[in-house]
Order: C-alpha cells, then structure tokens, then sequence
C-alpha cells in the first residue's frame, strides 16, 4: 500500500510553514528510513521523494547542507522471500 496521500500533502504544506522545523521533520523521515521493516523504509524514501519535488526549497537545501545522510547499506529484506529459480526449461 502506497504512502497516504493525506499525509504526504500535509507533510509537503508543513514544509512551507514558518513555523515547522525544517531540521527536525527531515530527520524524522531519515530516522524512518532506518527502521527494520522494509515497507516502512520504503513509505519514508517515497515520502522524501515527494517532499523533493513539491515541498518548499528549504527542505532540500536542508538534505543537501545536511551530515544528516540515508544509510541504507545495511538493509536487508529479512523476511525470507526469495526470487524465483532461474534453470532450463524443461518441456
């Protein structure tokens, strides 16, 4: 299920509120992007996404200047799913 699109309007006007801290909902969103589920991570980079290309600069610029960064080298999907085996055909 895709992220709210409710929430995702509501986070992109918070972004262009005087009064949001722009610091704190960015980090917010990286600190999502660190959760062990990978449908909330998922969720937290479409919502970054979003805030990118229809929020308010300053929530770029903050990323940008940011030390704050995604560390996304440790995730794993835990879950146990696996891909289909790839063989010969046989008929």
């Amino acid at each position: 299920k895709p992220p709210n699109v409710f929430w995702n309007a509501y986070l992109i006007h918070c972004t262009n509120e005087p009064n949001v801290s722009i610091p704190q909902l960015a980090n917010l969103l990286i600190e999502r992007s660190q959760n062990t589920n990978w449908v909330v991570v998922f969720k937290a980079l479409i919502t970054v996404h979003h805030m990118l290309c229809y929020g308010n600069e300053r929530f770029t610029q903050y990323l940008a200047s940011s030390n704050s960064t995604f560390q996304l080298s440790n995730f794993l999907d835990k879950s146990g799913v696996q891909g289909a085996r790839v063989g010969p055909v046989s008929k």
